[in-house]
């Protein structure tokens, strides 16, 4: 219980950071451009798409970028929180959805979700930057890939495009429904059926 108090208290301080603007992906890769490598930390094996339909986030710029990556039903961050437990008719059910206790019975009575947080810093001269994907109920991460630069800048494409990419690898991994190249797709109004 304590490793999840510990990471959403991370994600809130971490959330006031300085924003950066969220970039589109490459429609010939299906990433997001850049000229770094991305590598992932950790990994379940997991059924993905039964949380699919919930992902909650510490930010407009993490909720931007996973809204390009396409792939949940519903992205919100942390202030948007109530108004989407109102319009889901929940709120008797869950009267304090920014505690520990409402997120496991918004867990319990819409369905499973994640969250996802970020994680940076300086540690010896480099930058360190990464996303965590975490179950809630099951207090178990899923998902996380970290990545380290001597670039203190905090570029988008040095730093965050590569951890985003890292989640798209794991998305099509892990997921029976998920494309990257059809993600595009279908966010360009495409239909790919």
């Amino acid at each position: 219980m304590k490793k999840i108090y510990l990471t959403l208290l991370l994600c809130i301080l971490i959330s006031g950071c300085r924003s950066t603007i969220p970039i589109e992906r490459d429609s010939s890769t299906g990433y997001f451009p850049t000229i770094r490598d991305h590598n992932i930390a950790k990994q379940e094996d997991v059924e993905l798409d039964r949380y699919k339909k919930l992902v909650l986030v510490p930010d407009m710029f993490i909720k931007e970028m996973l809204l390009n990556v396409n792939y949940f039903e519903n992205v919100i961050t942390y202030e948007e929180l109530e108004l989407f437990v109102m319009d889901q008719g929940l709120s008797n059910k869950i009267p304090s959805p920014h505690e520990m206790i409402g997120l496991i019975n918004l867990y319990n009575h819409y369905g499973p979700f994640l969250i996802m947080s970020r994680e940076g810093g300086l540690l010896d001269g480099y930058l360190h930057v990464g996303l965590t994907l975490m179950d809630v109920k099951q207090e178990e991460i899923l998902f996380r890939s970290l990545k380290r630069s001597p670039d203190v800048r905090g570029d988008i494409d040095y730093q965050w495009a590569p951890v985003f990419n890292a989640f798209i690898d794991y998305a099509e991994s892990y997921s029976a429904s998920y494309s990257r190249m059809d993600s595009l797709q279908v966010e360009e109004g495409v239909d790919v059926d």
